[in-house]
């Protein structure tokens, strides 16, 4: 719409989208805690969330995952590969994970993820 028409302009917004490889427990896992992180406003907030055909005529049903797009920096791989930040990423997930802030996302998920043999 032309600048100055009084009609609403159009903003795009960035979003990384992605189809995960896990199945079972370890998805719901990982969704849940997208989500609760989102809610707490620590994590991206999840736009969509949802199942559909990949590829179109396979049969296969995937979980489509959107979240809206942080600015800031990136994990680089030489990052992964630094054992101390690592050991501080690992003390990150490990706290998110006995603090659900009362949500229960991971309590919900616990007994899947013992089940699967993935706890």
């Amino acid at each position: 719409a032309p600048a100055g028409d009084g009609a609403a302009q159009l903003q795009h917004r960035k979003l990384v989208v992605n189809v995960p490889s896990w199945s079972g427990a370890a998805l719901a896992n990982k969704a849940a805690a997208s989500m609760h992180l989102g809610r707490l406003g620590i994590g991206p907030a999840v736009v969509a969330d949802f199942e559909v055909e990949l590829p179109p005529g396979s049969g296969v049903a995937r979980r489509v995952h959107a979240c809206e797009w942080l600015d800031g920096g990136e994990v680089l791989p030489d990052e992964l590969q630094n054992p101390a930040q690592m050991a501080e990423l690992g003390a990150l997930y490990s706290r998110l994970h006995k603090n659900d802030a009362g949500t229960g996302w991971f309590s919900a998920t616990l007994a899947s993820l013992k089940e699967d043999g993935l706890m």
